[in-house]
Protein backbone atom coordinates (compact mmCIF):
# COMPACT_ATOMS: atom_id res chain seq x y z
CA UNK A 1 0.00 0.00 0.00
CA UNK A 2 1.35 3.36 -0.65
CA UNK A 3 -0.18 6.78 1.16
CA UNK A 4 -1.93 8.98 -1.27
CA UNK A 5 -3.71 11.61 1.38
CA UNK A 6 -2.14 13.15 3.90
CA UNK A 7 1.60 12.50 3.26
CA UNK A 8 4.07 13.67 4.98
CA UNK A 9 4.82 16.10 2.33
CA UNK A 10 1.54 17.27 1.32
CA UNK A 11 1.60 18.30 5.58
CA UNK A 12 4.58 20.58 4.71
CA UNK A 13 3.12 21.80 1.45
CA UNK A 14 -0.37 23.08 2.68
CA UNK A 15 0.63 23.78 5.88
CA UNK A 16 -1.86 22.05 7.64
CA UNK A 17 -2.11 22.28 11.37
CA UNK A 18 -0.81 19.76 13.90
CA UNK A 19 -2.61 18.92 16.93
CA UNK A 20 -1.44 17.17 20.15
CA UNK A 21 -1.44 13.70 19.96
CA UNK A 22 -3.43 12.21 23.27
CA UNK A 23 -1.07 10.76 25.84
CA UNK A 24 -2.81 7.79 26.05
CA UNK A 25 -1.98 6.73 22.46
CA UNK A 26 0.24 4.19 22.22
CA UNK A 27 1.74 4.71 19.25
CA UNK A 28 2.58 8.69 20.42
CA UNK A 29 6.22 8.44 20.87
CA UNK A 30 6.71 6.11 17.82
CA UNK A 31 4.84 8.74 15.38
CA UNK A 32 6.36 11.82 17.05
CA UNK A 33 10.03 10.21 16.57
CA UNK A 34 9.11 10.19 12.78
CA UNK A 35 7.02 12.83 11.63
CA UNK A 36 7.68 15.41 14.71
CA UNK A 37 5.76 16.65 17.75
CA UNK A 38 1.73 16.68 16.75
CA UNK A 39 -0.26 15.29 14.30
CA UNK A 40 -2.26 16.63 11.36
CA UNK A 41 -6.16 15.18 11.36
CA UNK A 42 -7.50 14.58 7.76
CA UNK A 43 -10.17 17.22 8.16
CA UNK A 44 -7.97 19.60 7.92
CA UNK A 45 -7.27 19.18 4.13
CA UNK A 46 -10.41 19.25 3.33
CA UNK A 47 -11.17 22.38 5.60
CA UNK A 48 -8.58 24.66 4.51
CA UNK A 49 -8.57 23.21 0.24
CA UNK A 50 -11.89 22.20 -0.33
CA UNK A 51 -12.02 19.55 -2.89
CA UNK A 52 -8.30 18.91 -3.10
CA UNK A 53 -8.26 15.45 -1.04
CA UNK A 54 -10.95 14.56 -4.38
CA UNK A 55 -8.48 16.03 -6.80
CA UNK A 56 -5.35 14.39 -5.18
CA UNK A 57 -7.58 11.09 -5.36
CA UNK A 58 -8.56 11.42 -8.97
CA UNK A 59 -5.24 11.97 -10.12
CA UNK A 60 -3.78 8.81 -8.47
CA UNK A 61 -6.41 7.04 -9.92
CA UNK A 62 -5.52 8.11 -13.56
CA UNK A 63 -2.27 6.67 -13.13
CA UNK A 64 -3.78 3.38 -13.65
CA UNK A 65 -6.23 4.09 -16.15
CA UNK A 66 -5.45 3.04 -19.84
CA UNK A 67 -7.05 5.09 -22.46
CA UNK A 68 -6.15 3.37 -25.43
CA UNK A 69 -7.42 -0.15 -23.80
CA UNK A 70 -10.75 0.28 -25.04
CA UNK A 71 -9.76 0.85 -28.67
CA UNK A 72 -6.73 -2.27 -28.81
CA UNK A 73 -9.54 -4.46 -27.15
CA UNK A 74 -12.20 -3.57 -29.49
CA UNK A 75 -9.83 -3.80 -32.19
CA UNK A 76 -8.52 -7.50 -32.04
CA UNK A 77 -12.58 -8.16 -30.64
CA UNK A 78 -13.57 -7.11 -34.45
CA UNK A 79 -10.60 -8.95 -35.86
CA UNK A 80 -11.75 -12.13 -34.01
CA UNK A 81 -15.23 -11.74 -35.28
CA UNK A 82 -13.85 -11.51 -38.68
CA UNK A 83 -11.48 -14.40 -38.13
CA UNK A 84 -14.43 -16.83 -36.56
CA UNK A 85 -16.63 -15.29 -39.65
CA UNK A 86 -14.36 -16.56 -42.08
CA UNK A 87 -13.79 -19.84 -40.38
CA UNK A 88 -17.91 -20.20 -39.97
CA UNK A 89 -18.43 -19.73 -43.84
CA UNK A 90 -15.14 -22.18 -44.97
CA UNK A 91 -16.55 -24.79 -42.50
CA UNK A 92 -20.51 -24.28 -43.69
CA UNK A 93 -19.46 -24.00 -47.24
CA UNK A 94 -17.67 -27.18 -47.12
CA UNK A 95 -21.04 -29.17 -45.45
CA UNK A 96 -23.39 -26.56 -47.95
CA UNK A 97 -25.01 -29.54 -49.11
CA UNK A 98 -25.74 -31.22 -45.91
CA UNK A 99 -27.10 -28.44 -44.18
CA UNK A 100 -29.61 -27.73 -47.24
CA UNK A 101 -30.69 -31.68 -46.71
CA UNK A 102 -30.98 -30.94 -42.76
CA UNK A 103 -32.90 -27.53 -43.27
CA UNK A 104 -35.37 -29.57 -45.71
CA UNK A 105 -36.01 -32.64 -43.15
CA UNK A 106 -36.15 -29.96 -40.32
CA UNK A 107 -38.93 -27.94 -42.26
CA UNK A 108 -40.64 -31.56 -43.22
CA UNK A 109 -40.78 -32.05 -39.74
CA UNK A 110 -42.32 -29.13 -38.38
CA UNK A 111 -44.87 -29.68 -41.20
CA UNK A 112 -45.65 -32.99 -39.96
CA UNK A 113 -46.01 -31.76 -36.21
CA UNK A 114 -48.42 -29.37 -37.24
CA UNK A 115 -50.51 -32.04 -38.71
CA UNK A 116 -50.02 -34.09 -35.75
CA UNK A 117 -51.27 -31.11 -33.88
CA UNK A 118 -54.60 -30.56 -35.83
CA UNK A 119 -55.16 -33.94 -36.04
CA UNK A 120 -54.51 -34.30 -31.88
CA UNK A 121 -56.71 -31.21 -31.16
CA UNK A 122 -59.54 -32.41 -33.72
CA UNK A 123 -59.14 -36.55 -31.81
CA UNK A 124 -59.40 -34.77 -27.95
CA UNK A 125 -61.86 -32.84 -29.07
CA UNK A 126 -64.24 -35.61 -30.31
CA UNK A 127 -63.47 -37.34 -27.44
CA UNK A 128 -64.44 -34.83 -25.12
CA UNK A 129 -67.87 -34.10 -26.66
CA UNK A 130 -67.96 -37.95 -26.61
CA UNK A 131 -67.39 -38.30 -22.93
CA UNK A 132 -69.46 -35.16 -22.28
CA UNK A 133 -72.33 -36.70 -24.22
CA UNK A 134 -72.28 -39.94 -21.90
CA UNK A 135 -71.55 -38.30 -18.55
CA UNK A 136 -74.70 -38.93 -16.10
CA UNK A 137 -76.53 -36.21 -14.98
CA UNK A 138 -75.78 -35.45 -11.15
CA UNK A 139 -78.48 -33.61 -9.19
CA UNK A 140 -78.25 -30.59 -6.72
Amino acid sequence: MRPIILTEDQCAEYRLPRIPIKESERRKDKFEARFGVGATELDAMEALFPGKMRDIVNEEIRRYLDHGLYRRVSTVRLQLEDRLAQIRNQVHGEHHDEIEELEAQHLKIVADLNDWEADAEETWNKIYDEMAALSPEVSE
